[in-house]
């Protein structure tokens, strides 16, 4: 049992063979979530039948790494000096490559003009407006996104005002979400397993489809909701009251995940009293973004990704509230089709299925197949890359 493992060695050049494998999903993504379940079998076994003589052999082999100079800073806190090392790695690697990516005009929708024109916009003193969406009425935008959050990054957009500042950003702000995700991690798993995880984010491939697709608000909110999530669960409510903030005014669908969050905080007993806080305050911002304030401003296009759902004379979101509460078999026959199974695929295999492991993690699922799942007539949130 202890060799086991081995037995998965002559799988390995086939799985790394990337010429091979290259638009051919279908056929990779359950091979490899097969050959990982396997690995985690074997893997498994290995360390439970593992012979004495093996730890001995590590500890004695590990010995003169104490007599190195600071080799009790590295015990303490050398764990977390890979995670920030590798967050700013990341966030460096990835601005170069987007960058790049622009220059290649591989940045060919909306999104980073959107945006890189909203930030133009508010440094001559107009707030959210967007004249590529609405080249007649600019302040209309309001009825399309509410991304107050954004200017939150005004001051080195201020320094260097142009598209690439946006790609940066948000290159550095996901490659940060692994400090507070590993931070939260250690309270409840030994460091090295909460250093694995920070890794095993900062290595996910579908962030980093999301990452290249332009300059969006969710994936650029990461260290945020993140660092709340930490701050929180940690007892640091000032800290995490702030980052609260940051994470809700970011976009208008921000608050749907942070109430989920609330949620889980206020079931699980971990802190029920800011659970229930987190949960009223982003509901209720939400609801009064999206059914008030969008609404009064407007119509637009959005709720045209959901209109096989639409329940007539009823249209928009109200229509899809309707078709979800009076005729769940119908939602349920429009989530179940080809294109969304490999969507999840490309979500959980290179994670083995573990969120879904434990049934009262599935919550944490919620903001994902409302925004995603639920669209009917869209593409691009069921991508991967997107």
């Amino acid at each position: 049992w202890f060799l086991s493992p081995l037995i998965l060695l002559p799988a390995v050049p086939v799985m790394i063979e990337t010429s091979v494998w290259q638009g051919n999903h279908r056929e990779f993504l359950p091979i490899v979530l097969f050959g990982a379940m396997l690995a985690e079998f074997f893997v498994f076994q290995s360390l439970r039948y593992a012979p004495l003589g093996v730890g001995q052999f590590l500890r004695e082999a590990t010995a003169p790494i104490a007599r190195f100079p600071y080799a009790s800073f590295f015990r303490r806190h050398g764990y977390l000096a890979v995670i920030v090392t590798a967050a700013v790695a990341y966030g460096l690697f990835l601005s170069f490559y987007t960058i790049r990516w622009h220059h290649r005009l591989g940045t060919a929708i909306f999104d980073l003009g959107i945006n890189n024109n909203l930030f133009a916009g508010r440094l001559h003193r107009k707030f959210n407006h967007s004249p590529i969406i609405f080249p007649d009425e600019p302040a209309k935008y309001v009825a399309n996104h509410v991304k107050v959050g954004l200017y939150v990054f005004l001051p080195f957009y201020a320094l260097v005002p142009k598209p690439e500042t946006l790609l940066v950003i948000q290159s550095i702000s996901l490659g940060l979400g692994a400090i507070p995700l590993f931070a939260f991690a250690r309270r409840r798993i030994p460091e090295w397993a909460a250093c694995l995880v920070a890794l095993a984010y900062l290595s996910y491939y579908p962030m980093h489809g999301a990452n290249f697709y332009e300059m969006k608000e969710p994936p650029t909110a990461a260290a945020f909701v993140l660092a709340t999530i930490w701050a929180m669960d940690s007892g640091r409510f000032k800290t995490g009251w702030v980052f609260f903030f940051l994470s809700m005014i970011m976009r208008e669908d921000m608050p749907i995940p942070l109430t989920v969050i609330g949620v889980f905080f206020l079931l699980s007993g971990q802190k029920p009293r800011t659970g229930l806080v987190m949960t009223v305050i982003a509901a209720t911002w939400f609801v009064f973004l999206r059914f008030k304030v969008m609404t009064d401003a407007g119509s637009w296009w959005f709720p045209n990704m959901y209109k096989g759902l639409w329940a007539e004379p009823d249209r928009g979101f109200r229509g899809v509230l309707k078709t979800l509460v009076s005729n769940p078999q119908f939602v349920l026959q429009n989530i179940f089709v080809e294109k969304k199974f490999w969507y999840l695929m490309h979500l959980f295999t290179p994670l083995v299925f573990l969120p879904a492991r434990r049934w009262y993690l599935w919550a944490a699922f919620v903001p994902g197949a409302i925004l995603t799942l639920l669209v009917t007539d869209y593409d691009p949130p069921l991508m991967f890359s997107f």
